[in-house]
Order: C-alpha cells, then structure tokens, then sequence
C-alpha cells in the first residue's frame, strides 16, 4: 500500500520487503536498535533482577527504572522476564528494555511486551546529551592511572554512561551527523 511505497520510495526496502527481511536476517540487533530508536523515551533501565529460578513466587523478577523516576517490574507471564538481562561485567551499561505502555496493577507498574535495546541507540537519538568530565582513577599522584581517561556522559537527564574520551568525539560527531540526516529527511 502506501506506507510500503514510501518505503521503497526512500530506498529503505528497494528490492521488496522480502529482500529487506533477508538482508537483516542474522542481525536482531538493527531491528531492535531501530524499536529502541521509535519508542524512545518508553524506555527503561534494568536496575535488578531479584529472585531464582522456577516459577511462581520464586521467580526471578526483572525491575527497571523509567525516565519519570518510577520503578517498574517486568511482568512474569512476559518472554522478558525470564531471558538474561543482567550486565555480565561491571564496566558494561545497564541494559534498556523498550516498552509500548505501561499497566498499573494492585502495588506495582508493569510492562509486559519489551526488547532489550542497545544504549548506543538510545544515546544517538534522545533529546539531550550532557557531558560530564570524570576525575582520572589512580591510586596516587605518583602511580599511573588505572583506567583510560573517561566521561560520563548523560542522556535526557537520567540515563548515564561512562565513555572513554578517545571514542567521545566520534559519538559526538555521529551524533551530530544523525540529526543533521533527519533534518534533511523533514524538510
């Protein structure tokens, strides 16, 4: 229909939905960047995963913080409340999970449908970037630095992520790149 010429129209799908489909086929990361990227600011961040396994009350329950401040909890009839949403080493981010609404029940929010989304997607597109100098970690001024030089930089005003200086300008300028390609794409 329509939509489907004006995708083909911008070159999106030029062979045909098939061939798009085929193409990213392998590549659940570009999808899910691209929902992350449309449902932005239904976004949250997994704080922590409390319980086991099983099922029942012994659950493992999956709670995130959205961008008003409020503690949600994934649902536990939800796929996302049982796959591994918890960072494997303490340098990673926080993982997002995008969401289309949120439900209130007796004591909690929830959120029933949602994807794990790349940050990197969510920083490229949100509507405010701040970027905050860290102090170097040493253990003194005579030992070297620990770690590489870094900052921290924060989105919207409440998601952060530590980046280390030398990829900085890079994000900054894909960044400023991105906008300047929608904004043609608008007008």
């Amino acid at each position: 229909g329509q939509l489907f010429g004006e995708i083909r129209g911008r070159g999106v799908a030029a062979g045909g939905l098939e061939r798009a489909n085929a193409r990213a086929a392998g590549r659940p990361g570009l999808v899910r960047a691209v929902l992350g990227c449309g449902l932005y600011p239904m976004v949250g961040e997994v704080r922590t995963v409390d319980g086991g396994q099983g099922s029942g009350r012994d659950a493992a329950k999956v709670n995130m913080t959205v961008r008003s401040g409020e503690k949600v909890r994934v649902h536990p009839r939800s796929v996302a409340s049982k796959m591994d949403v918890v960072a494997k080493h303490e340098w990673e981010a926080r993982p997002l999970l995008c969401f289309q609404e949120l439900m209130r029940g007796e004591a909690l929010l929830h959120v029933k449908e949602c994807t794990r989304v790349p940050a990197l997607a969510v920083v490229l597109v949100a509507g405010s970037l701040r970027v905050e100098v860290d102090e170097p970690e040493g253990l003194g001024e005579t030992e070297p630095q620990q770690t590489p030089p870094s900052s921290t930089v924060v989105v919207d005003g409440w998601l952060r992520y530590r980046v280390p200086d030398e990829l900085l300008p890079w994000l900054l300028c894909l960044r400023r790149r991105l906008k300047e390609a929608f904004a043609r794409l608008v007008d």
